[in-house]
């Protein structure tokens, strides 16, 4: 719970106001409270500013909040994410008096960032990819947030996004997975059969796109075979058929290209629901 008063918040809106006067604080902020994560180059796509503006604007919101709990803070470790190449990002976690700020402009869900483990931070990154990508092109976007299909069950999908066509589509963002991870993978795929079975999922597209942050190569075979796995377990208990399609792209070639189409084809994006693909995949476009 927030130490913030509703006199202090607006003393700080004041403060950040005066130091930052384009109110690119607030973009900032709110970038940050759609995960709890963002690095330096979501930033500077979501803010608009180059870096050296983005720089002295984060300096100058640090400014404003001295005597404040923080703002946002920056995450300890360096991490490099599996499609990255040159100078690693630094990543920024949202922190109190952010949170505070974000929910007083009406962003209901901003809370501090818990996120500590690496995995969980990369993971949280990948979401924020995507529902940028999402607001760029001018498309509705909910990020990490419960769809209920009945009083008691519900799906968390990482990003659903209105589609131009108007339908919601699930899109799920991933990492490695290992055989470790299957019982998790499992219950993902029946708790997803699960709501289109259920008669509220008429408004969605049947096709889940899986965005995986890693580029072409074994691992990312490797990751394509375990899914699968996955899926024919899954087929097997829910009667040899799932109620949905589930496609697969790695996320760096997803994101200069976003596909938003309601009936993706698989000339980008690998059929994980079908028999044959993990020994039929597409080749590598480079």
């Amino acid at each position: 719970m927030s130490t913030l008063t509703a006199e202090t918040i607006a003393i700080l809106q004041e403060n950040l106001d005066k130091q930052v006067r384009d109110h690119s604080w607030r973009k900032i902020l709110h970038t940050l409270s759609i995960t709890g994560i963002a690095n330096n180059q979501q930033l500077i796509q979501a803010s608009g500013l180059n870096r050296d503006k983005l720089r002295r604007t984060l300096d100058k919101m640090t400014a404003a909040a001295a005597g404040f709990p923080p703002l946002f803070s920056i995450y300890s470790r360096k991490l490099r994410r599996a499609s990255e190449r040159g100078a690693v990002p630094r990543v920024y976690r949202l922190e109190e008096s952010g949170a505070a700020l974000c929910k007083a402009d009406g962003v209901a869900n901003a809370h501090p960032c818990q996120l500590e483990e690496q995995r969980s931070v990369l993971h949280a990154q990948g979401m924020l990819d995507v529902h940028l990508a999402a607001q760029a092109a001018g498309l509705e976007v909910t990020t990490d947030q419960n769809i209920y299909s009945s009083e008691n069950t519900f799906i968390r999908p990482d990003n659903l996004v209105r589609l131009p066509n108007g339908m919601l589509a699930l899109f799920e963002s991933e990492q490695d997975a290992r055989s470790d991870y299957l019982n998790r993978m499992l219950r993902s795929l029946a708790n997803k059969s699960d709501f289109f079975n259920n008669q509220v999922s008429e408004t969605y597209s049947l096709t889940v796109r899986m965005l995986i942050d890693l580029p072409r190569g074994k691992l990312w075979q490797r990751t394509l075979t375990t899914w699968q796995h996955a899926v024919e377990i899954s087929r097997e208990a829910h009667g040899g058929e799932l109620p949905f399609r589930l496609l697969a792209m790695p996320l760096n070639e997803f994101l200069p290209r976003p596909d938003w189409s309601d009936e993706p084809g698989t000339g980008r994006w690998v059929d994980l629901t079908e028999a044959h693909t993990a020994l039929d995949l597409p080749p590598d476009p480079s």
